[in-house]
């Protein structure tokens, strides 16, 4: 009897998926891209013991599609959805900069601003010169700044505000 051929032609290339998901993006087709990148994450789990050489390889590609997913929706204006999708690419990749940006960027259009903040200064402590941190950090500061302000009668002693 012979051994059998344990070797499975994959007729499915995740990374050109991701790629026709890109183009679509950039189309801001992103229905269309979602349906890419799904089909690509599926392909990659299903079939990772024969498409990548190390784990690592694996998470890469999981973490970039996750995030490529999550832009999507945070154009389709899904932030749910986009900010867990933020961090399925962090768990595949804790140290990837653009998921932590793209939920900077959440935070900050859901006007959670003290945690976009904080999110861009950790990001700058590893990237000090990161031109889109920068920026947003920038964009921040002085909307903190007016969010932490005391309102105005608290600044007045007791009693005067009676006329």
């Amino acid at each position: 009897m012979e051994p059998i051929n344990q070797e499975i032609k994959i007729n499915v290339d995740p990374n050109a998926l991701k790629q026709k998901g890109n183009d679509a993006l950039k189309a801001e087709k992103y229905d269309q891209a979602i349906s890419l990148y799904q089909e690509a994450l599926k392909v990659s789990q299903n079939y990772s013991k024969y498409l990548f050489k190390t784990t690592e390889e694996q998470n890469q590609l999981l973490s970039v599609l996750n995030l490529n997913l999550a832009v999507c929706y945070f154009h389709k204006n899904e932030l749910d959805k986009s900010l867990s999708l933020c961090d399925q690419a962090l768990e595949y990749n804790p140290t990837y900069l653009k998921a932590h940006y793209r939920k900077a960027l959440i935070f900050e259009k859901v006007n959670k601003l003290a945690e976009a903040f904080e999110l861009v200064k950790k990001l700058l402590t590893i990237e000090k010169s990161n031109p889109d941190c920068l920026k947003l950090k920038v964009f921040l500061s002085p909307r903190l700044r007016v969010l932490s302000a005391k309102p105005f009668r608290s600044h007045l002693r007791k009693g005067s505000e009676s006329q």
